[in-house]
């Protein structure tokens, strides 16, 4: 999923217009959205087919919020959770899939979640974006017969919930004692001397590679604190993070749950991670591409 700024615009230069993009509809803020490079793409499903979608969230500024047939309280569309950012979702007893009752799938900057999706009638149905994003519709589910009678589908009225076998990074920390844990505070704030405005990670610009932040011991166990993270998306490279206090984003409560698995954090929380094998530099950095480039990382 891709937010492009309208581009058919006017030059103020000459009066010219770019027409790459000529679309019939340019939404209330100059945006549109295109599904695998389409605009106002067609996914198509089977009657009563449970498909996986691997959705990626690939806007680089703004966190939106898309609803499957949003408008139909007694809707034949069913959403399931099944993994964020490349994790199967935990929760706090390791279970998945969890059932997501309103059809809202939440994504921050540049985040990604597998979601397992099925119509039980013939139909078109609509995703659209959240209230802050103009409720735009930048998609259908188109969903058909299988013509074939021979075809095999997976065709259950509920998925079944299973508690997967997790290596050993990704086992539980919820309740791993305190004195156990190396704290870090992350947050961002903004630099008021420069006259750029730009974004620091606890007081600190980007300088160069051999400039660090903090300092962690390969096989630790780490407890961050992360603040300013609704405008800031924070995220790490090399350990996913589970959240252990607050962090919860989405208007679904069973979107985001104490316990689960990420990469990208867009609320103030707490995440605990084990700095697994790896020795080396990690990268930290604002989700948000200009506010990387100009120096929060």
């Amino acid at each position: 999923l891709r937010r492009v700024s309208h581009i058919a615009a006017s030059n103020q230069a000459n009066g010219v217009f770019d027409s790459v993009f000529d679309v019939d509809f340019q939404g209330t803020s100059g945006n549109f959205w295109t599904v695998n490079g389409a605009y106002m793409a067609d996914i198509c499903l089977h009657t009563g087919e449970w498909k996986r979608l691997r959705i990626v969230h690939s806007d680089m500024r703004m966190a939106n919020e898309f609803t499957i047939d949003a408008d139909n309280p007694d809707s034949p569309c069913e959403v399931y959770l099944i993994a964020k950012d490349g994790v199967l979702v935990h929760g706090s007893d390791n279970q998945t899939p969890r059932r997501i009752a309103t059809r809202a799938m939440y994504f921050s900057v540049a985040s990604r979640a597998d979601v397992a999706v099925r119509c039980t009638a013939d139909g078109v149905y609509t995703i659209t974006t959240d209230a802050s994003n103009g409720h735009q519709v930048i998609a259908n589910i188109v969903v058909t017969e299988n013509p074939d009678p021979f075809a095999v589908v997976l065709n259950m009225d509920v998925l079944p919930m299973f508690q997967p076998k997790r290596p050993e990074y990704l086992h539980s920390l919820l309740h791993k004692a305190a004195n156990e844990f190396s704290t870090f505070l992350v947050s961002f704030l903004q630099i008021p001397t420069d006259p750029m405005q730009r974004i620091a990670i606890n007081g600190d610009l980007f300088h160069n590679h051999s400039h660090f932040v903090n300092n962690m011991q390969a096989g630790s166990y780490q407890e961050w604190t992360i603040k300013n993270a609704v405008s800031h998306p924070f995220h790490i490279h090399v350990n996913h993070f589970q959240i252990f206090q607050n962090g919860i984003t989405g208007n679904d409560t069973n979107w985001t749950q104490t316990g689960d698995w990420l990469d990208v954090l867009n609320a103030a929380g707490t995440v605990r991670f084990r700095a697994d094998r790896f020795g080396g530099t990690v990268v930290m950095h604002c989700h948000i591409l200009e506010h990387e480039d100009e120096g929060t990382m």
